[in-house]
């Protein structure tokens, strides 16, 4: 028999929460697929949401807030703005306006003032989730040490999400190489830890989980802030191919004009004017062509991940890559445009290209074919592909 019985626990005698398995949606199937398993935002889970300066940290929380679908309220500790300007921010975020803030600073005062927040007007109003920005923010008008502030302030809310399965969102900050701005202790005390950066060669805003201890994905996922709104994942798809479509047309049809102004003006193809103009044919591809891209890709990418470096221009269908090789386009010349590509393709570039710009025009979509269509090998019927598509796509386009 056990000298010390009440010490250890046999895990089939622990009970677990039944509200644990009750997740609250937001409605978004990337917030819902990434946060847990079961779908949605786990009662009493902490998630830490890292990200670098301006890459949108507190618009994506403030957008998965203003979509919980509860009608407990969401709170927002705002201590990085001033009130107008968070309303002013979250004009474009449907639902924003019924948040509650918080901006009064107890944890100033002192510890007590902040415990006694937490655990009284916070608790008694059972909110469906809280929103913190940030704790840096927060730390650094505390007396004591800035790094102990961070890991008291982690513990308090914590407590505060275990005890009133409440779940918290701590927004903190990276430097601009992405190293986090606090002691890396959090990362440990925390359920989740949430990414958001700026990917230079994608064009995009993403979001990823690093850490989730209940579940969820890890997978990137793409979001988009205008001055229209914030859209997550296919949202920005769905806008693109319903009343954003001719403006897309119009903008990718103007970038096209552009890059042949500019190239006609040298011998040889000019490549940053190139991938200004890739980058906007290539979402335009993406938004046209997007259910064949969810069928198709092998690797199931929702957007191109673009590269410029070597002598080559080629696809890598597992990662959904494709790489320009600023060399390869810099040997497209007014004199040899009509013998690029391959013996079995020159006559297809021939029959369609006029310059230069329409022989890197084609490129794209040789290289579009081989990502999203599965086409691995150069025969006639691939390149009767391209043929179909670009004449399409290029007549589209030059109506737009």
């Amino acid at each position: 028999m056990a000298k010390n019985p009440g010490i250890f626990k046999k895990v089939s005698d622990i009970t677990i929460p039944k509200i644990l398995f009750n997740p609250t949606k937001t409605g978004t199937p990337e917030f819902d697929n990434s946060f847990s398993e079961l779908g949605g935002v786990t009662p009493s889970c902490v998630t830490l949401v890292t990200g670098t300066p301006g890459a949108g940290k507190t618009t994506l929380m403030a957008t998965m807030g203003a979509r919980l679908q509860s009608a407990r309220p969401v709170v927002f500790l705002n201590y990085e703005m001033s009130d107008f300007q968070t309303k002013l921010a979250g004009r474009k975020i449907p639902g924003f306006e019924n948040m509650l803030l918080v901006s009064e600073p107890f944890h100033k005062s002192s510890r007590e003032d902040f415990s006694n927040f937490l655990n009284g007007a916070l608790t008694d109003l059972n909110p469906s989730l809280v929103i913190v920005d940030s704790l840096q923010k927060m730390a650094g008008v505390m007396a004591g040490s800035f790094q102990n502030n961070q890991i008291w302030l982690t513990e308090q809310f914590t407590k505060f999400a275990k005890t009133s399965y409440i779940p918290v969102n701590l927004i903190g900050h990276v430097s601009k190489d992405g190293t986090y701005k606090g002691p890396t202790t959090i990362k440990h005390e925390v359920d989740a830890h949430m990414h958001i950066w700026q990917d230079k060669e994608l064009g995009e805003r993403c979001f990823s989980f690093s850490k989730n201890r209940f579940g969820g994905v890890g997978d990137p996922y793409v979001f988009r802030i205008t001055s229209h709104g914030v859209y997550v994942g296919e949202e920005w798809w769905m806008k693109a191919a319903g009343e954003g479509q001719a403006d897309m047309d119009k903008t990718t049809s103007e970038k096209i004009s552009e890059f042949k102004g500019i190239s006609a003006k040298s011998d040889a193809i000019p490549f940053k004017a190139f991938q200004d103009m890739a980058k906007h044919v290539h979402k335009w591809l993406e938004v046209k062509y997007h259910d064949e891209m969810k069928v198709n890709t092998v690797s199931g990418a929702t957007a191109t991940k673009l590269t410029w470096k070597g002598a080559r221009a080629y696809c890598a269908i597992s990662s959904g890559k494709i790489n320009y090789g600023e060399k390869f386009f810099k040997r497209i010349t007014n004199t040899n445009w009509a013998g690029v590509g391959y013996k079995s393709e020159k006559a297809y570039i021939q029959r369609h290209c006029k310059s230069k710009e329409d022989v890197a025009l084609w490129v794209i979509f040789h290289e579009y074919q081989h990502l999203y269509k599965g086409c691995g090998k150069h025969v006639k019927s691939f390149f009767r592909k391209i043929e179909n598509r670009f004449a399409q796509d290029m007549k589209q386009l030059n109506h737009a």
